[in-house]
């Protein structure tokens, strides 16, 4: 099968690459499509619908192809150009009923399954490979069918549609051009692994190296991202003789690896499920069981001595103090240093 580079259409932001999506197989399709959705602005994209597919929703509605053998769950979602919102910050719309875009997450009990669907799905709809953002992908075109479009409005009745698999996960989508690649870059903000970044950590970590007296050794270099999820810094345990004597926190190259913070403290920890109902109970009321805390999304850095772990707790994004251990909405956090833009209008400016 011949393969097609697809170009990105975000000409504001950045060009995002990455060398695979990892999609953990312990988030639930919901998670999946969250995350998704939360990798962008602080204002979260919102769903003009969403729900759970059953087997029968699948077969009737599809899309054409997907498989139902071993299919653990899958949730879709349609989007409104009024409730979407770019990674930009700009809407895509103003109108309410005027969809742009429709999402289904598809997880299997494996990645064997998942990719006999992924298979399925491609030949039952004649999708052609291609790579976008240095991801493989299939896709093609997609053609309402009539009750799409009962009561609502599309831009078109035909356009792009794209085809993802990764471990045990399928993601189907279709939209305007605009916003179905936007979604794409969503993806890779929230999933993709790029090799680079091993080569980051290595040179971040010697710079941390440097800033340690004789004697001590860094270890580890944990990435943290801000709230749009790109990663902003690395953290360091520092030891010496064999005991912590506390960190040292670098910059990405988003911050051009300046040194964030250094010294003693106690040092951020990801805390066990148990630690996190607790929190969760204790501080905003809500009773969850561990057994439903799953693994935390992403790590967040705000400020000096502010790391946050990210959970999906029945549908809410919570956010997890890691040195206090304190539970707290994520939609309360906010970044209290310089934005990547910002640094760098400062740097251009002295």
């Amino acid at each position: 099968m011949a393969t097609s580079v697809l170009p990105g259409c975000n000409e504001e932001l950045p060009l995002v690459e990455a060398d695979e999506l990892v999609i953990p197989s312990s988030m639930t399709p919901f998670q999946v499509l969250n995350e998704t959705a939360n990798a962008g602005p602080r204002v979260k994209t919102w769903p003009f619908w969403q729900g759970g597919l059953t087997p029968d929703d699948i077969e009737q509605y599809g899309p054409q192809g997907a498989s139902e053998e071993q299919l653990i769950g899958a949730f879709g979602a349609a989007f409104s150009e009024l409730f979407y919102i770019k990674r930009s910050g700009r809407r895509a719309g103003y109108g309410l009923y005027k969809m742009v875009a429709s999402i289904a997450v598809f997880k299997y009990e494996n990645t064997e399954f998942a990719e006999r669907s992924f298979v399925s799905i491609s030949r039952a709809q004649e999708l052609q490979g291609s790579t976008y953002g240095g991801i493989a992908l299939r896709n093609g075109t997609y053609t309402l069918a009539p009750w799409e479009y009962e009561g609502i409005e599309w831009d078109e009745t035909t356009m792009p549609c794209y085809l993802i698999h990764s471990g045990c996960f399928v993601i189907y989508f279709y939209g305007r051009e605009d916003v179905t690649k936007d979604m794409l870059d969503r993806i890779i903000v929230a999933f993709g692994n790029d090799s680079a970044n091993e080569s980051e950590v290595e040179l971040v970590k010697e710079i941390a190296q440097a800033e340690v007296a004789k004697g001590a050794e860094v270890t580890g270099g944990q990435p943290y991202c801000n709230l749009k999820g790109d990663v902003i810094c690395y953290w360091f345990g520092v030891s010496k003789e064999g005991k912590a004597s506390g960190s040292v926190v670098v910059g990405s190259s988003l911050y051009e690896h300046i040194i964030f913070q250094k010294g003693g403290g106690s040092p951020p920890q990801i805390p066990t499920a148990d630690e996190v109902s607790s929190s969760v109970e204790k501080c905003l009321g809500l009773e969850v069981s561990s057994k439903d805390i799953g693994e935390p999304l992403r790590l967040v850095y705000t400020q000096y001595s502010f790391y946050f772990a990210i959970y999906d707790i029945d549908g809410q994004l919570i956010a997890i103090d890691l040195v206090r251990k304190e539970a707290v909405p994520a939609s309360k956090l906010r970044m209290m240093i310089a934005s990547p833009e910002q640094y760098r209008q400062y740097k251009e400016g002295k």
